[in-house]
C-alpha cells in the first residue's frame, strides 16, 4: 500500500529462504515486480507460483495483468478467465479488464455480454460500499 516496492520483496524474500515452497510469497513478488514494470521477471514467479498451486485466482489474475500490460491479448483473456472461473467471479475490475480485452481484440459480441456483467458487479460494489458507509 505504500508502495516499498523493494523493501515487500526483500520480507518475501525472507519468507522464501524460511519456507522455499511459499506460493504466496512467490506469487506476492511476481505481483510487486508487475507494478514494478519487471514484467518479465514477474511472470517467471508467478509461472513458478501456479506450478505449485495451478488454481490460485489471484495468480491467473496477476498473470492477466502482466499479459496485458505485454499486450498479448489471448494470454490475457484466457489467465483473466481462468481468475473468474477459480473463484474471482464478483470482482469488477477483472470484469472489466475482459470488456477490454474483448474490445482490443473486436470481439463486439462478447464484450457486450461480459460488459453486463461488469456492471452488475459494479452495482454491487457500490452498494456494498454504500452499505459499509451506513453502518457507521
Amino acid at each position: 500500500e505504500r508502495r516499498k516496492w523493494d523493501i515487500a520483496i526483500s520480507n518475501y524474500n525472507k519468507a522464501l529462504n524460511l519456507a522455499p515452497d511459499n506460493e504466496e510469497a512467490l506469487r506476492n513478488i511476481g505481483c510487486v515486480q508487475a507494478l514494478k514494470n519487471d514484467l518479465n521477471q514477474g511472470l517467471e514467479n508467478l509461472k513458478k507460483a501456479l506450478s505449485m498451486k495451478p488454481d490460485n485466482p489471484l495468480t491467473h489474475s496477476y498473470l492477466g495483468f502482466i499479459y496485458l500490460k505485454k499486450r498479448d491479448y489471448n494470454s490475457a483473456m484466457r489467465e483473466t478467465r481462468r481468475a473468474i472461473n477459480a473463484g474471482l467471479f464478483i470482482n469488477s475490475g477483472l470484469r472489466w479488464r475482459l470488456v477490454f480485452i474483448y474490445f482490443k481484440k473486436k470481439l463486439y459480441d462478447r464484450m457486450f455480454d461480459e460488459l453486463k456483467y461488469a456492471l452488475i458487479v459494479s452495482y454491487f460494489d457500490i452498494f456494498r460500499g454504500v452499505k459499509g458507509w451506513l453502518k457507521y
